[in-house]
């Protein structure tokens, strides 16, 4: 579909009501359009599943969604992998984790947020009371960021289940 139907998706999702799930993976869909998506998910709290996998929303497009996921009340799960996004967005995104209640699956696999991002995450999992799933696999996180995320299991208390494969 495109950037172009996708972006009438996201305009549908500012008034539909019924839809609770949508897999929009590798559809091409950039930055831009994740900001019309992000938009939606802002008034939208039915929708609870929402999957961009292997698309092109990069940082720009990942800190549009998570600034959303601040007021959501409604996506349980969020599939952002394979997008190349960085850890210049995870601060957002931790930010969004630290105060979202109903966020229980974040899985943002094949990117490359490093340790940086793995280290703002771990902050945000001390805080996070719904998580129960993170996928941080495939992205290039070494020793600090897995101390960081270690520690963080200390306190954390909801996380049941943590993906750190393939960190090369």
């Amino acid at each position: 579909i495109g950037a172009r139907g996708a972006a009438y998706i996201a305009k549908a999702l500012v008034s539909n009501k019924s839809l609770k799930t949508l897999i929009l993976d590798n559809n091409k869909i950039e930055s831009a359009c994740a900001k019309d998506f992000a938009e939606a998910l802002i008034i939208n709290s039915t929708l609870t599943t929402l999957s961009f996998d292997e698309n092109q929303i990069e940082s720009e497009g990942a800190v549009d969604i998570a600034d959303a996921l601040i007021k959501n009340r409604g996506l349980t799960k969020l599939n952002l992998s394979n997008n190349r996004i960085y850890s210049t967005a995870t601060k957002n995104i931790a930010e969004a984790i630290s105060v979202n209640k109903t966020l229980t699956t974040l899985i943002l696999s094949k990117n490359s947020i490093y340790s940086a991002g793995a280290i703002d995450i771990a902050e945000a999992l001390q805080r996070n009371i719904s998580l129960t799933t993170l996928d941080l696999s495939d992205n290039r996180i070494n020793y600090k960021g897995g101390k960081a995320i270690g520690q963080a299991l200390f306190l954390n208390k909801t996380l049941r289940k943590l993906n750190l494969d393939k960190q090369d």
